[in-house]
């Protein structure tokens, strides 16, 4: 996914919930905050000072979740629609500064009206108080720790009548936007599990290094390409890699020295027997989210070969003219969206592609597209989340078949 400055200067209408999200929050927080000061009203005369200062610390933390999420509002709409910094800003607000908020204004009750605690109902509102607090921070703290590093492999089955002369499954595995600040275990796990799925194919759908400055990122470089030598990072017939916004940045060095192969705007002929097989590496601008026109490579494909483009940006595949060959399309980029609601789904993908079909296996416009949930995490102003979508390394086996 692109960094918060390569965003475009319009805000997607998709991230209107989120807009609306955080003005709901804002009002919840200003009720809150309302309430708070009129249930500490009638006792704040006779008062210890510890309590007066408790009562203050607490107002002052509902202060700072107002001003919070404003900010949130205003980075959105002064940098042009930055959703990732307005996402960050509501995370600290949901997941720092909501949680102490509660804490402080139970303490705040706990010491300037002990009596009121004894009713039943105050000590309900104190025991769901408590856990909303727990599962708040709970929530972060598998979001935060647990969720990025909780590797899934995700397979895929496709048959197509032109592999009928396969004499067993033709295994690809695809790895999209490892994204990492610097190549630590994490990403040595997901080559080796890589490794051990015993593709034939290995694709690379982009964004592997976003790193704060140039000193990390020439040190990043070293260590990834030092662990693409020591595992001996190849398969059968090949790794194929196009470039994500990231390298964009960064420039195409990454993989320099190893067995991975570039393919920008180009195409790499496979042959298995009687089975040819196409693939079509995009650059960002030929796979690009405002493309209006199909990618010129895209309309020489043979019908009889079976062809499988490789991009970032999964937006192309809306853009294909009606009689196009493609046979399977891969990309990544939206990371699944990364952060996911129950009911809602992911809340930004930056593409065009519907939010539902935002990873996993779809037919779109007469092709099968996958796109991957990614390796890593946006980096940059988003928050360093992942929730209700983990990390995926993709198997698809091709198959003969109708």
């Amino acid at each position: 996914m692109p960094d918060s400055l390569a965003q475009p200067t319009r805000v997607p209408v998709r991230t209107v919930l989120v807009y609306f999200s955080a003005i709901g929050y804002v009002a919840i927080c200003l009720v809150f905050t309302a309430f708070a000061t009129y249930a500490l009203s009638s006792g704040l005369a006779g008062v210890s000072t510890a309590s007066r200062l408790i009562s203050l610390l607490a107002g002052y933390l509902f202060i700072l979740a107002f001003v919070d999420l404003l900010l949130a509002l205003i980075f959105a709409f002064v940098f042009h629609g930055n959703v990732f910094a307005m996402i960050r800003f509501m995370a600290a607000g949901l997941f720092f500064v909501l949680p102490a908020t509660l804490i402080i204004f139970w303490l705040t009750v706990w010491f300037a009206h002990p009596s009121q605690l004894s009713s039943a109902a105050s000590l309900s509102i104190s025991l769901v108080l408590l856990l909303l607090t727990v599962v708040l921070l709970g929530t972060y703290i598998y979001a935060r720790f647990v969720e990025p590093y909780r590797l899934q492999t995700t397979f895929y089955r496709i048959a197509s009548p032109k592999l009928a002369a396969l004499d067993s499954p033709l295994r690809i595995v695809l790895l999209a936007d490892i994204q990492a600040e610097r190549v630590t275990e994490y990403e040595r796990r997901v080559l080796e599990k890589t490794l051990k799925l015993k593709p034939d194919l290995i694709l690379l759908a982009g964004d592997y290094l976003q790193c704060p400055d140039q000193s990390s990122y020439g040190f990043a470089v070293q260590r990834l390409q030092a662990l693409l030598k020591e595992l001996d990072f190849t398969a059968r017939l090949g790794v194929f890699t196009v470039p994500g916004h990231a390298e964009s940045r960064n420039g195409h060095d990454c993989f320099d020295g190893t067995k991975v192969q570039w393919l920008i705007d180009q195409a790499a002929a496979i042959q298995l027997g009687q089975v040819s097989i196409c693939l079509i590496g995009l650059s960002l601008d030929t796979g690009g989210r405002y493309v209006d026109q199909p990618p010129h490579l895209l309309g020489k494909l043979d019908s009889a070969h079976f062809n499988i483009v490789l991009s970032h940006l999964p937006d192309f595949v809306l853009d294909l003219p009606a009689d196009h060959a493609i046979d399977l399309c891969l990309a990544g980029h939206t990371h699944g969206g990364q952060i996911c609601l129950p009911f809602v789904g992911a809340l930004v993908t930056f593409c065009r592609i519907p939010r539902s079909q935002a990873h996993g296996l779809h037919g779109i416009n007469g092709t099968n597209i996958c796109i991957s949930r990614g390796i890593g995490m946006e980096r940059g102003w988003a928050p360093p989340l992942r929730f209700l979508c983990p990390p995926e390394i993709v198997v698809l086996d091709l198959v003969p078949g109708g």
